[in-house]
């Protein structure tokens, strides 16, 4: 029987960058030397190796972007690229690693929801109550959603176009920020015609703002509170000085009383 000999056969393939000069710049030899595979990798500039068969990368795939990393708490910048992570579909979530510490992937279900754990954590609760229908009623220990606002100290729309969806607002104070309609104007002059004695600003009527200034005409001082107003518990208008608040008329009556007979006051609300 004929002794075989074994024969020690190579292929040379080169990974080029497509340019029309290339020659081999390194050499993996194979393991053996028997029936391996030879790669060069060559540059652009360079003259193509004999024999050798050229692989063309596509353009898209010969360099990763320069800025494919970014350091913790860098800025977001516009056009920034990045990696597509990819996530396992596991029908039935189990780990997909041996041990406490080996890296592992994302893991997703049957419909592509990303599994996240939030057993342990006191922060995260889902509850069965959560929505109520309208007109439902008030029961002892109902739970719900807690309702975030925007501190916005300078009042403007916060959303881009009419109809998108927009957040609460409130001032640098806490309070809400809302709007209103007043169509209804009220306004006149009381004079207090015996000082010591307190006057109802004006008979009652329903009002959200007022307006109360004393006369520039008056002498002495103005004093602003309730029925028991007097020159000891009031709020002091000196002449020409006024006073702006929110107040429902209707809900109590604003009293004024005066240091001089015949002075008083001017006043303009609105509901």
């Amino acid at each position: 029987m004929a002794d075989l000999t074994e024969v020690q056969t190579s292929q040379v393939v080169e990974i080029t960058d497509g340019s029309a000069d290339r020659a081999d710049v390194a050499t993996s030899t194979p393991a053996g030397g028997i029936g391996g595979l030879v790669v060069r990798e060559a540059q652009r500039g360079q003259a193509t190796m004999a024999a050798s068969i050229p692989v063309t990368l596509a353009s898209d795939q010969t360099a990763l972007a320069s800025n494919y990393e970014y350091a913790e708490d860098a800025i977001h910048g516009d056009g920034d690229t990045g990696a597509f992570v990819l996530a396992v579909r596991n029908d039935v979530l189990a780990s997909l690693v041996t041990a406490d510490g080996d890296y592992a992937p994302f893991q997703v279900d049957a419909l592509g929801a990303l599994y996240v754990n939030v057993s342990n954590s006191t922060d995260i609760a889902v509850v069965a109550n959560f929505e109520y229908a309208e007109d439902s009623g008030h029961t002892t220990a109902d739970v719900g959603a807690f309702v975030l606002a925007v501190r916005n100290d300078t009042p403007g729309a916060l959303a881009g176009t009419d109809l998108d969806y927009a957040p609460l607002q409130v001032d640098d104070d806490g309070y809400a920020r809302v709007t209103g309609t007043l169509s209804t104007l009220i306004h006149g002059q009381t004079t207090v015609t015996t000082a010591g004695t307190a006057v109802i600003l004006f008979a009652s009527a329903t009002t959200k703002t007022i307006t109360i200034k004393a006369l520039d005409t008056n002498n002495k001082d103005i004093y602003v509170g309730d029925s028991t107003v007097d020159s000891t518990n009031g709020y002091v208008l000196a002449p020409g000085e006024a006073i702006s608040m929110e107040f429902d008329h209707a809900q109590d009556n604003i009293f004024v009383d005066s240091a001089q007979n015949g002075e008083g006051v001017s006043y303009i609300g609105a509901t």
